[in-house]
């Protein structure tokens, strides 16, 4: 059996990272500013009125921050894809935005702008993914990015919008290892 050594590896491991996590990899084979490579599921659980939580599942792009841990409220954005400055401020707030007409990057600096500690942004569809970005992004010149930004399912991005309208918090929580390939649902 032959493996794969030196440069080679490298080359091959990068190229791996870039398929399976839709991150940028350079053409000297380092990873850009996009650099999270590996695939990080997080639990998002919601607390409205009732001591029940119900848990849902995004996963992490591949830039952005740590999930916290800890609970925030959650807010929709307005506009609701986040693409230019939010029309209200969600200081301390987990933000929900809709996928599409800008980038994940342009959406994650808008909701930091606007005090959020964190993104959800709902795809149009049910696929769910790593968020991909590129170094060349223009919104990247507007310094780090902290907040934790991940994607979630359609249906769940829905489920999510109505908590929100009725005052739910919510917690972002990273699953361990063993549960990284649970179903996203």
């Amino acid at each position: 059996m032959t493996f794969f050594k030196g440069e080679t590896a490298k080359a091959v491991y990068a190229l791996l990272v870039a398929l399976l996590c839709a991150v940028e990899v350079k053409a000297d084979g380092q990873i850009g500013n996009c650099s999270r490579t590996v695939l990080q599921e997080v639990a998002i659980r919601v607390f409205t009125t009732s001591a029940d939580a119900t848990e849902y599942f995004g996963i992490l792009g591949s830039f952005g921050g740590e999930p916290p841990g800890s609970g925030a409220p959650l807010a929709a954005a307005e506009p609701r894809n986040a693409c230019t400055e939010l029309n209200e401020k969600v200081q301390g707030c987990v933000l929900l935005a809709e996928r599409g007409l800008c980038s994940f990057v342009q959406k994650a600096y808008a909701a930091q702008a606007a005090g959020a500690v964190g993104l959800i942004v709902y795809n149009d569809n049910e696929d769910v993914f790593a968020m991909g970005c590129e170094e060349s992004d223009p919104a990247f010149g507007d310094g780090a990015l902290l907040a934790p930004v991940l994607l979630v399912a359609n249906h769940v991005g829905a489920s999510l919008l109505d908590a929100s309208l009725s005052g739910a918090n919510v917690t972002l929580l990273r699953t361990s290892t063993n549960e990284s390939l649970r179903r996203l649902d």
